[in-house]
């Protein structure tokens, strides 16, 4: 499951580099947002505009969003037409510590595509099945 979330965040670099062709945005600027995000998630400090708590039959799974409005860039809210997600569940009990990062994915902006909801949702439904795994694997539910 590792190298496949790997896997799924390099196409997510590599897509905004592609899609950043000649623009200020690059891939390694990209990528230390992303890092930020994920680290700023591990320390608590993720601002209520970058996530939203999933909750699913009881499991949570986050996402983080990426890009948001910054007060340097307050009407930042896609790059480029996408809009880029980190999923990461948040197991309860003696794992409660850990955030479990299960996939990292793009959805066109709803200005730029209708299907921006399937898209989504289906990531949403990735994430959560790869983290009951994650559950099931080490809690034995």
């Amino acid at each position: 499951m590792l190298e496949e979330y790997k896997r799924e965040f390099r196409e997510v670099l590599d897509h905004i580099q592609a899609e950043a062709a000649g623009a200020l945005v690059e891939r390694e600027m990209a990528q230390q947002e992303l890092m930020k995000l994920m680290q700023r998630a591990h320390e608590g400090t993720v601002r209520d505009i970058e996530h939203e708590a999933l909750d699913r039959r009881g499991d949570v799974v986050a996402e983080l969003k990426f890009p948001r409005p910054t007060s340097d860039q307050p009407r930042l809210k896609n790059l480029h037409g996408w809009h880029y997600r980190l999923y990461a569940g948040a197991p309860t009990g003696r794992h409660s510590d850990y955030l479990v990062w299960s996939l990292a994915g793009r959805k066109p902006d709803a200005a730029k595509s209708k299907a921006w909801w399937s898209l989504q949702d289906g990531h949403i439904d990735q994430a959560f099945n790869r983290f009951k795994q994650w559950i099931i694997s080490r809690c034995g539910v």
